[in-house]
Parts: C-alpha cells; sequence; structure tokens
C-alpha cells in the first residue's frame, strides 16, 4: 500500500546520499527511480508518458528499457512490471499504493524534496492518505544551498538560457534566480509549518546537511531510530561517508553571500526561534555576521 515515510527534501541538501544509503538498507525498499513526484506533479498524458521530455519521464522510459533487457536476458518479470506500471499506467491514489510493495520485514518509502514546496490541500492530501506516514526533512544554510542550485542550475547545458556556470551570469540575472529561489526550496519556514500541521512531532524528523558534512554515520543512525528500524553496524554501508557534499562549483563570491544572508535573515530568525538546534544558530549568527546586523538574535533552546 502506501509508503510508510517520505523524504521531503530539501533540495541539494543531502537526499541523493540519504536514498543511496536507504538502498542499501536491508529493511527498507525505495522505487528504483528517484523522486515519484506523485503529489506535486499528479497524472501526466499517455502521450506524455510515451513521449515527454521532461527529466521524470526520460528516466521512466530508459528504466523500463533496462527492465525489458534484464527480463530478455532470463531475470524476473517483476522489476519488468514494476517498471511498466511506473512508466505507462494511468497515476491515481491506487497507481501510487501498487508502486509500494509489502515485503516481510521491510518498509518502504519515497524521496522525493519537491514535496517541500507544497502547501494547504497538497499536504492535507498526503495526511489524509497516510495518516501515519513519517516525514524527513533535510535542511541546510539556505545561503549555502541556494547557491550550490544556481551553480548546478546554470551549468547545466539542458537549462534553458545555459551560462556555462554562475560565474558567468549577468548580476541582475543571478540576483533575480536567487530572489526567485529564497521563495521555494530555501523557505523551510513555510514548509515546516504546512508539514508540522498536519503531522505529530513524532512523526517528523529535521536533519541538517552541516551534520551530513561532519558525521555522516551519525545522520544516518539518526534516521535510522527514527524509522525504527536496525541501526546496528551491519546495517551501515561503508561508502556512508562518500557523496556527502552535494555543492557544485567554488563557494559564493563574498557580494553574493551578503546578498543572500539579507535575503534569508529574517527568515533565519524565525527558524532558529523554531527549531532552536546549533545548526540553526550557527546558520543565524554567519548571516548576522555577514550583514553586521547588530540585533540580537532570537536564541531558542539549543539542542
Amino acid at each position: 500500500m502506501f509508503p510508510d515515510f517520505l523524504v521531503i527534501g530539501g533540495q541539494k541538501c543531502g537526499t541523493s546520499w540519504l536514498q543511496d544509503n536507504l538502498s542499501r538498507h536491508p529493511q527498507v525498499w525505495l522505487p528504483p527511480t528517484k523522486e515519484v513526484h506523485y503529489f506535486d506533479k499528479g497524472n501526466d498524458s499517455l502521450p506524455k508518458r510515451l513521449f515527454g521530455t521532461t527529466t521524470r519521464m526520460k528516466k521512466a522510459r530508459a528504466h523500463a528499457a533496462q527492465e525489458f533487457r534484464r527480463w530478455l536476458a532470463g531475470g524476473g518479470a517483476s522489476g519488468l512490471k514494476w517498471a511498466l506500471t511506473y512508466w505507462l499506467a494511468r497515476r491515481d491514489d491506487q497507481w501510487y499504493a501498487r508502486l509500494f510493495p509489502r515485503q516481510d520485514g521491510k518498509i518502504t518509502g519515497e524521496i522525493c524534496p519537491g514535496y517541500a514546496l507544497m502547501r494547504g490541500v497538497e499536504v492535507d492530501r498526503v495526511a489524509s492518505l497516510m495518516p501515519g506516514v513519517k516525514v524527513i526533512y533535510l535542511l541546510r544554510n539556505p545561503v549555502e544551498r541556494s547557491w550550490s542550485y544556481a551553480a548546478q542550475y546554470f551549468s547545466s547545458p539542458r537549462r534553458k538560457g545555459h551560462y556555462g556556470g554562475a560565474d558567468k551570469v549577468p548580476e541582475a540575472i543571478l540576483k533575480e534566480f536567487l530572489a526567485e529561489d529564497a521563495k521555494g526550496h530555501s523557505d523551510y519556514l513555510n514548509a515546516l509549518e504546512a508539514w508540522q500541521g498536519h503531522f505529530a512531532a513524532d512523526q517528523m524528523m529535521v536533519g541538517y546537511f552541516d551534520e551530513l558534512e561532519s558525521d555522516p554515520r551519525g545522520l544516518f543512525v539518526r534516521v535510522l531510530d527514527f524509522l525504527d528500524i536496525d541501526a546496528g553496524p551491519a546495517s551501515i554501508p561503508p561508502s556512508i561517508g562518500e557523496n556527502r557534499r552535494a555543492s557544485r562549483g567554488s563557494k559564493a563570491p563574498m557580494d553574493y553571500r551578503v546578498f543572500l544572508a539579507r535575503l534569508h535573515l529574517d527568515q533565519l530568525r524565525a527558524l532558529h526561534d523554531r527549531l532552536g538546534s546549533e545548526w540553526t544558530k550557527r546558520w543565524l549568527d554567519e548571516s548576522r555576521e555577514l550583514t553586521a546586523d547588530a540585533r540580537p538574535s532570537l536564541a531558542g533552546p539549543v539542542s
């Protein structure tokens, strides 16, 4: 039926690292293709599923082709059946539920950063379908996250308006992009309000990219404990410390760091007041220093 847990984001905050390592855990089943995007993208017409050019549709076709080749080579049919269902079947609640097979001794989940952008009725729909689901939200200093995303966006040849790197983007265009991004994947506070308003405190876990950089094993164990599955040494992949630095490009130049700090300072005050972690305090202190903001921080209890 429906998954036992969701990882809703954030983007550029370590979700790929978490997907890689959770998929190796003997008690976890994840979809072979990351980011189903059912709740935020909904149904796609058959022509789009067959010929669509979005990354999601391309991945679905590629996965189906891979499973078809495996089946021709003598592999089982279950993987091909899942791939064809994911690619071609009409997307509705029953379709989504069929993507998560029940297996003895295993829990299922989906990792999709796009879900952190959902608000109101969209999150209410998740809660009505899966009232007992556990939710993990990974956060990162928005100054660092936003620049990492810009570096990726403006370096990708697939993106419209390709510049070959954030350092080659005209200042006005780049600042407009960063300002818009602040209303999206860096809008942690509104995302928390949307999801925490629908799920109990013990159903939600907030993790931090800083933990991933400093102690990936510790963060992974915290995730496993939250999901109530084995966190013993045998369940920790040897590669747990790999692929943990999701940044692309160099650190943001100082003028852009100051711009981003000013852009996010008010949210960081409110975020630290809400979460009160050592990491939100560090982000707030760094942004206050960058903006020479002399006002006292709203320091909640530091855990």
